[in-house]
């Protein structure tokens, strides 16, 4: 549908379709964006990665875990093969956490998420000052999936953290 567009006038049309609120389009063309990436670049492939990232997350933005979460794996499975200690490989840990925890498998989610956490959180001289917020994404992560799962205390504590977090980074 969208083949004949460069990914910028995709970007762009999908901020449209965004803008006035027609996820009726804006979803096939998400889902477009990554069956693109899956018939363009090799399985495994970092090119596959990187074009298939802009699908899940526009699904994301979109709040469509469920289609998402098949491509956000993928990913994952990717980072882990090609770059398994890079900080992004935990960025992809916790947010695929993010995607089961806002379909309702909070306890599925959990182990992701912290290791997502912990990963970042293990190399975080590494990443680079413009994407430190991925350490309060995490954390905000992980306090949603204790919320879900009802157990207030651990909300509470991870919320604790992620106060300080975001105190320590203004």
């Amino acid at each position: 549908l969208f083949a004949g567009y460069s990914t910028e006038q995709r970007k762009r049309i999908f901020q449209v379709y965004v803008g006035f609120e027609l996820t009726e389009l804006a979803l096939p063309l998400a889902i477009a964006e990554v069956e693109s990436a899956r018939n363009e670049f090799p399985a495994g492939s970092m090119d596959r990665l990187k074009a298939m990232s802009v699908g899940w997350a526009w699904m994301m933005q979109l709040k469509q875990f469920s289609v998402a979460e098949p491509a956000i794996k993928e990913c994952l499975e990717i980072h882990k093969q090609l770059l398994p200690e890079h900080w992004k490989t935990y960025d992809y840990y916790s947010q695929y956490g993010e995607c089961l925890t806002e379909q309702g498998k909070a306890e599925q989610a959990l182990p992701f998420l912290m290791q997502g956490h912990q990963g970042l959180l293990s190399r975080k001289h590494s990443i680079p000052a413009s994407m430190m917020g991925k350490l309060g994404y995490a954390l905000d992560r992980i306090v949603t999936c204790h919320q879900k799962l009802g157990d207030s205390d651990e909300a509470e504590r991870w919320q604790e953290k992620l106060d300080t977090f975001n105190q320590t980074v203004r």
